[in-house]
C-alpha cells in the first residue's frame, strides 16, 4: 500500500531539515525524563493546558518550540547545531528544573520528531491531545484571532475590525477536524500513548483533568495541584453571535425530509 508521504509534512519541517541536515539522532537516552507532547490545533486550548501543566510543578514550560521561527532562532545563536544540541538548548532554557520535558506539536511535528530520532533522547514519550467538544466555537475563535492577530490574551493584536465569513469558518472547522484525525493517526502508527483532554472539561474542572494527565505520565495524582492560570479567556459576545449565526445558516442548509 502506498501512503501519501506529504500527509505528515508541513512548512515548519523545512527549517528542521535545513538545521538538522537530514541527520537523525541515533544514540541512547540523554535526558532522565519523559517527553510530554501536547498535540493541538489552533484555538483548542493548548496554552491553557500547558499553563496548568507547568504550574503543577512537574512539567517544564511547554511552548511551540518546533515552529519554523523557533527552530531557526535557536540555530542562529549556535554555530553548529544538531538534534541533541537543539533539545539541550530547549531543556536548559525551559525545562531545566522540571521532571518532565514538554513541547507542543502538530501531527507533522510529531512525525518530524520521530524522523529525527528525537524520541530516543528521552526515557519515553506520551502525548496529551487537547481538543474542543464545540468545534464551531473553535473555528469561530480561530477566524476572529486570525483577523485581529490576538492569539492569546497577552497579544496586542492589530485591531478589532472583524468580519463574519461563513465559508471561512466552515473551512477552518473542516481543517481542525482533519488535523485532529491526523494526530490520532500518527500516534497510532508510532504507538505513542495518547490521552485526550477536552478544553471544556479542563475549563470546568481543571484539577480533575490535571490528575488524569498525572496518571498518564505515571505520576501520583494525589500530588496534582492547580493554580489560577496566567492567561485569560478571550471569547466575547461577538464569538457567541458568530456561532449562533453560523449554526442557523448551517441548519437551514441541512437536508430536508
Amino acid at each position: 500500500m502506498k501512503v501519501d508521504a506529504n500527509r505528515f509534512l508541513s512548512g515548519h519541517d523545512r527549517a528542521a531539515d535545513e538545521v538538522f541536515g537530514h541527520v537523525p539522532y541515533s544514540g541512547g537516552p540523554v535526558f532522565d525524563c519523559d517527553l510530554a507532547v501536547v498535540a493541538f490545533t489552533n484555538r483548542s486550548g493548548s496554552n491553557l493546558l500547558a499553563d496548568y501543566m507547568r504550574r503543577s510543578g512537574e512539567f517544564g514550560r511547554i511552548g511551540e518550540n518546533l515552529n519554523d521561527g523557533a527552530v531557526r532562532g535557536i540555530a542562529k545563536r549556535h554555530e553548529k547545531i544538531d538534534v541533541l544540541k537543539f533539545f539541550s538548548v530547549l531543556h536548559n532554557r525551559f525545562n531545566k528544573d522540571a521532571k518532565i520535558f514538554g513541547v507542543k506539536a502538530s501531527s507533522s511535528q510529531i512525525a518530524m520528531l520521530h524522523r529525527y530520532g528525537a524520541f530516543g533522547l528521552f526515557r519515553g514519550v506520551r502525548v496529551v491531545h487537547i481538543q474542543r467538544h464545540d468545534v464551531i466555537a473553535q473555528a469561530v475563535s480561530f477566524s476572529i484571532a486570525d483577523q485581529t492577530k490576538k492569539w492569546t490574551s497577552e497579544h496586542q493584536g492589530v485591531g478589532d475590525d472583524v468580519q463574519y465569513d461563513a465559508a471561512d469558518i466552515l473551512g477552518r472547522m473542516q481543517s481542525i477536524n482533519a488535523e485532529n484525525g491526523r494526530i490520532t493517526e500518527i500516534c497510532s502508527i508510532l504507538q505513542i500513548p495518547k490521552l485526550d483532554v477536552a478544553y471544556e472539561d479542563l475549563e470546568q474542572r481543571p484539577l480533575l483533568q490535571i490528575k488524569r494527565v498525572f496518571r498518564h505520565f505515571g505520576l501520583d495524582p494525589s500530588g496534582a495541584k492547580v493554580s489560577a492560570p496566567g492567561i485569560k479567556k478571550q471569547s466575547s459576545d461577538l464569538n457567541e453571535k458568530f456561532c449562533a449565526r453560523f449554526r442557523a445558516e448551517m441548519l437551514r442548509n441541512l437536508p430536508k425530509a
